[in-house]
């Protein structure tokens, strides 16, 4: 079976009962499509290492636009949109007194294109409440321009 821009498949495998068995050629694939790929992936593990190791923006600076933009739930007492490293490190205090960072949990990291999502949960600071937060975090080639984030509270027994 032959696909114009992503190469052919030996279609005599199909069903063989070994996925590895299946032929295809990719030679077909044009290298903006493979630079896709591999940019997504870089992207994605670079946001599973910043958050897996609770790292801060500050931290990549080769990797963040100075003018990011970050949205915040309106619900969280540093709620609001925030423009470039200078508004990010003034709401970032708050942030780091509401949350429990030592309960921060990365629970998982996706990636698609140019937007990576990540779910974690933490517990708030004082409180007996737990949060499930989901980033979108939105590239530019390799670059982080937008994070919009979004939480609900975790059951209580759960």
């Amino acid at each position: 079976m032959d696909w114009p821009l992503f190469g052919s498949c030996d279609q005599s495998k199909w069903g063989a009962g070994d996925p590895g068995a299946l032929s295809c050629s990719h030679a077909n694939i044009p290298d903006g499509y493979k630079m896709a790929g591999v940019q997504t992936e870089s992207n994605r593990a670079f946001v599973a290492e910043m958050l897996g190791l609770k790292k801060r923006l500050e931290d990549y600076p080769d990797r963040v636009d100075p003018q990011i933009v970050m949205h915040e739930p309106a619900s969280l007492p540093f709620g609001g949109t925030y423009q470039g490293l200078d508004e990010f490190r003034q709401f970032y205090r708050k942030v780091r007194n509401y949350y429990d960072f030592e309960t921060w949990k990365l629970i998982d990291v996706v990636a698609d294109g140019e937007i990576v999502f990540s779910t974690s949960e933490v517990r708030v600071a004082g409180r007996d409440t737990t949060m499930h937060i989901a980033e979108r975090f939105r590239f530019s080639g390799s670059i982080l321009v937008e994070v919009r984030v979004f939480v609900c509270d975790a059951p209580r027994n759960g």
